[in-house]
């Protein structure tokens, strides 16, 4: 059975995951105008989809920003696949040579 693990997919998610504890921590201790606004940053795309701001929770947030998680790793998994192939291309061109 093959395991779907990817080590740039970890990468993407942790990237991802620090910049939303920083925009939630920087909401949190700010006492502007637009604090608020700094948490809907990571989850930017899933806020224009869903059109509902007035009755979110942090349920639904942690929900978006799990599958916001889901869709980065999954996007390193297939670039870790692509470069993956490319060096086994490489290698047989130069074998070939």
């Amino acid at each position: 059975m093959r395991k779907f693990i990817s080590i740039i997919g970890f990468i993407f998610v942790f990237v991802y995951l620090v910049f939303t504890i920083t925009a939630w921590a920087s909401a949190y201790n700010c006492s502007g105008m637009f604090c608020q606004l700094v948490v809907f940053v990571p989850i930017m795309p899933w806020v224009f989809i869903t059109d509902i701001y007035s009755n979110w929770s942090i349920n639904f947030y942690l929900l978006l920003v799990g599958l916001s998680s889901l869709i980065l790793y999954s996007i390193g998994y297939l670039a870790g696949l692509i470069i993956k192939k490319i060096i086994v291309t490489r290698r047989i061109n130069k074998d070939n040579n």
